[in-house]
C-alpha cells in the first residue's frame, strides 16, 4: 500500500506527492496514535478501485498529506497577512484538525453516510471525529464493546493491551497545551451552528472555511493532487502551489475569512474543474457506480434489521458500525446477517469485477441544465419529481412502482426484488442560479488595492480590495471575467448519473421498459 512507502527521518516524512515536509513534534505524535493508524485499514475512494487497481491509498496517507496543505497554507497567509491576524497562533489548531478530520470515518469512507444518517437521527462520521478529539468517544470504548463475531476474544483483549500502551488523542494534546475544542467545532462546524451552541471559533471564520470551504480548502486541494495520480487521470489539473501561494485572511463584515487572491482566480477554477472532472470521470464512473448502488443495496438490507424504527437510541450501535474499518465492517455484516441475499449482494460488489447487474435506466447529467430555468425540460422535471419521493428509503417505492409494472404480464418469470436496485445520489441539480450564489462561498482580495492591507476595500463596487464574490457577481457594476468563468465552472455538474434503475442482466430489457412507462405516469 501506497503508506507503506513513507520514510521518515527525525520529522521528515516523504506523503508520496511533495518530497519531503517537515512536520512538526505535535504532528507527529498524532500520527502515532491509534486514532489515527486505524485509517490504514479504510480505502480513501470506496469502490474505486475496483475500476482504478491503482487507486489504494488510504484515508490515513491522505489526511498525512491534507496536514502538510494545512501547514503549507499557514505559512503563505503568515507571508501575505501584513500583520492582520497573526496566524502561528492558531498553526497548532489548524495542522490538528488537517490530521485529524477523517478519523471518523466508516468503512469503504463515504458509503455508509447516507444509509446511517436517517437511520439514527442524525449521526455523522464528522460528529464521531469531532467526539474522538474531545474525548467523548474513544478507540478503547469501540473494541470493549465490539461483539465477539466481528473480532475474537483474544483480539479484543490483545488490542485492549495495546491501547492501553498508547498515549490518546487527548493525552497528546494536553502535553502541546492545545485545546480539542477547536478542532472539534471546526469539523463538525454544522452540528454546532444547527444546535445552538456557543461557539468557540467566534468571528475566525477562516479556521473552518481552510478545513471545510465550500469553493476551496486544503482537503480538496489535497486529495484533488494525490486521486488523479493514483487512479492515472493525468488529463487533469491544477498549481496547487500557485492557489496556496495566494491565500490570505481578510477582514470582512466583522468576521476573518479566507481569501484568494484575484490574480490566482483562473488557478482556482482549474481545481473546480478538475473536482468535476474527477466526478463524472472516476468517482462515480458507469462501472464504480455499479459497485456502489449493490453496496449500497446488501447494507441498506441489512442495517433495515438492525435499525427497525428511526431515532437516538440507535446512536451506539451506530458509533460502533462507524468505527469499523473495512475488514472488521465486512466481518460484522456476513457473520450478522441471515439474509443470504444480503451477503450475495455484497460480495458480488466487493469481488465480482464483471458483476451482473447492469444499469437499465439513468437519469445522466449530460440531459440536464447545470442551472435550472422555466424551460421544460422533461429529464429536469423527472429528476425534481423522483427527489420528491419521501420517506426513510424511498427508492424501495419507486422499485415497488418498476415491479409492478415489469411483472404484470403473464407467463414470464417474475423479477424478485432483489434484481432490481433504484440508487440515487446527492446533487445540486436544479438549483437556481440564486442558490447556486448562496452556496459559492469565496472572498477574494486584490492586492493592488489594499496596499498589502487586507482590512482595506474602497468604498466603489468596482474597485473593491476586498470582496464577497456572491456580492460582486450580484453587483451590475462589478465584472470580473476570471471569477464569472469561476462561477460558471462551479454550477457545473459533478455527476455522472443523478438517478439509476440497475437489473441483472437477464431482466435488463423489461425493467428498462417498466421503469420507461413510469416514468411517462411521473411526467404527466
Amino acid at each position: 500500500m501506497a503508506e507503506w512507502n513513507i520514510k521518515c527521518h527525525s520529522n521528515e516524512i516523504n506523503d508520496g506527492i511533495e518530497s519531503t515536509h517537515q512536520y512538526s513534534p505535535l504532528i507527529l505524535d498524532l500520527i502515532d496514535t491509534a486514532e489515527v493508524h486505524r485509517m490504514r485499514n479504510i480505502v480513501q475512494l470506496g469502490f474505486v478501485p475496483f475500476v482504478f487497481p491503482n487507486a489504494m491509498h488510504t484515508r490515513f496517507i491522505h489526511s498525512i498529506g491534507t496536514a502538510r496543505k494545512m501547514d503549507n497554507a499557514c505559512d503563505a497567509i503568515k507571508a501575505n497577512n501584513s500583520g492582520l491576524i497573526n496566524i502561528d497562533n492558531y498553526r497548532a489548531v489548524l495542522n490538528t484538525t488537517a490530521l485529524l478530520h477523517d478519523i471518523g470515518q466508516g468503512a469503504l469512507s463515504h458509503g455508509l453516510d447516507v444509509l446511517i444518517v436517517p437511520l439514527v437521527g442524525g449521526i455523522s462520521h464528522e460528529q464521531i471525529s469531532a467526539d474522538l478529539i474531545s474525548g467523548k468517544y474513544s478507540l478503547q470504548e469501540h473494541w470493549s464493546n465490539l461483539p465477539d463475531y466481528v473480532a475474537s476474544k483474544s483480539e479484543k483483549e490483545c488490542q485492549l493491551e495495546v491501547l492501553k500502551k498508547i498515549p490518546t488523542l487527548n493525552e497528546v494534546l494536553e502535553r502541546y497545551g492545545v485545546s480539542s475544542e477547536i478542532p472539534s467545532q471546526i469539523i463538525d462546524s454544522k452540528r454546532t451552528q444547527r444546535e445552538g451552541r456557543e461557539n468557540a471559533i467566534g468571528k475566525l471564520k477562516f479556521l473552518i472555511e481552510l478545513m471545510d470551504g465550500k469553493v476551496l480548502d486544503v482537503d480538496k486541494l489535497e486529495y484533488l493532487e494525490r486521486d488523479p495520480k493514483m487512479t492515472g487521470v493525468d488529463e487533469v489539473g491544477f498549481n496547487s502551489d500557485r492557489i496556496i501561494t495566494n491565500l490570505n485572511v481578510v477582514y470582512h463584515g466583522g468576521n476573518y475569512h479566507l481569501a484568494i487572491e484575484r490574480g490566482a482566480l483562473p488557478d482556482l477554477t482549474d481545481l473546480v474543474a478538475t473536482r468535476k472532472r474527477m466526478y463524472s470521470r472516476v468517482y462515480t464512473h458507469r462501472a464504480v457506480l455499479k459497485h456502489e448502488a449493490m453496496f449500497y443495496e446488501a447494507c441498506k438490507r441489512f442495517l433495515r434489521v438492525l435499525f427497525p424504527e428511526e431515532g437516538q437510541e440507535n446512536e451506539k450501535l451506530a458509533r460502533m458500525i462507524y468505527m469499523l474499518d473495512d475488514r472488521q465492517f465486512e466481518s460484522f455484516l456476513v457473520r450478522n446477517s441471515e439474509d443470504p441475499i444480503t451477503i450475495s449482494l455484497f460480495k458480488t460488489a466487493k469481488y465480482d469485477r464483471r458483476n451482473r447487474y447492469e444499469i437499465a435506466y439513468g437519469v445522466e447529467s449530460r440531459n440536464l441544465p447545470s442551472v435550472f430555468s422555466e424551460e421544460n425540460i422533461e429529464d429536469l422535471v423527472l429528476f425534481q419529481k423522483l427527489k420528491n419521493i419521501t420517506g426513510r428509503f424511498p427508492e424501495d417505492k419507486i422499485r415497488h412502482e418498476i415491479l409492478m409494472r415489469a411483472n404484470s404480464g403473464n407467463g414470464s418469470p417474475k423479477i424478485q426484488e432483489h434484481e432490481v436496485i433504484v440508487y440515487s445520489r446527492p446533487s445540486k441539480a436544479g438549483l437556481t442560479e440564486e442558490k447556486f450564489l448562496d452556496k459559492f462561498d469565496l472572498f477574494v482580495y486584490d492586492k493592488r488595492k489594499t496596499n498589502g492591507n487586507p482590512r482595506m476595500s474602497s468604498s466603489k463596487s468596482s474597485g473593491k480590495g476586498v470582496y464577497y464574490a456572491p456580492d460582486a457577481l450580484r453587483d451590475p457594476n462589478f465584472y470580473d471575467d476570471n471569477l464569472q468563468r469561476l462561477f460558471d465552472t462551479f454550477t457545473g455538474h459533478e455527476v455522472s448519473y443523478y438517478f439509476a434503475v440497475l437489473s441483472t442482466k437477464q431482466h435488463c430489457e423489461r425493467v428498462s421498459k417498466a421503469t420507461k412507462e413510469y416514468v411517462r405516469e411521473l411526467l404527466r
